[in-house]
This record gives C-alpha cells, sequence and structure tokens, in this order.
C-alpha cells in the first residue's frame, strides 16, 4: 500500500484546505491491474516499472559503493 500511495494515488490529502489533491505521476500499481494485458498501454506501465526498479538498484550500488569505500578509508587496511 505504501508504494500505491507513493506512486500517486492518494485522492484526498488530510487537511489540504491550501492545497488541491492531485496525483503527481501515474498511479503506476493501480493502472497495472486493470489494463488489458499486451496493449501499449500495459508495455509503458511495464517499462516504467522497469527503469524505477533499475534507479533504484542503480542508486542503492552507488551509495553501498561509496560506503564501503569510506569504510575502508577510515578503518585503514587489516
Amino acid at each position: 500500500m505504501i508504494v500505491l500511495m507513493a506512486s500517486g494515488n492518494a485522492s484526498m490529502f488530510p487537511g489540504a484546505c491550501l492545497i488541491r489533491p492531485e496525483q503527481s505521476r501515474p498511479p503506476l500499481a493501480a493502472e497495472l491491474g486493470e489494463v488489458v494485458f499486451g496493449s501499449p498501454h500495459y508495455r509503458i506501465l511495464f517499462l516504467i516499472g522497469v527503469m524505477l526498479f533499475i534507479v533504484t538498484f542503480l542508486t542503492n550500488l552507488t551509495a553501498d559503493i561509496v560506503m564501503h569505500r569510506l569504510k575502508f578509508k577510515l578503518e585503514g587496511k587489516r
């Protein structure tokens, strides 16, 4: 459910007197279950999901490499 909310499917924002509730990006998780399998819409949603996975993976990999280098630099050689 967190992924669904984070992907922009929140219909109301609590206490939003000054802001209108809007979707910031397409609700990927909500739409994927309703589209026709194999349609262009399905393929685009699947592509967006794959791209999201790749960006997240590369971000985590980069952070892991930086942390290991920093740890090695601070602890010194063993």
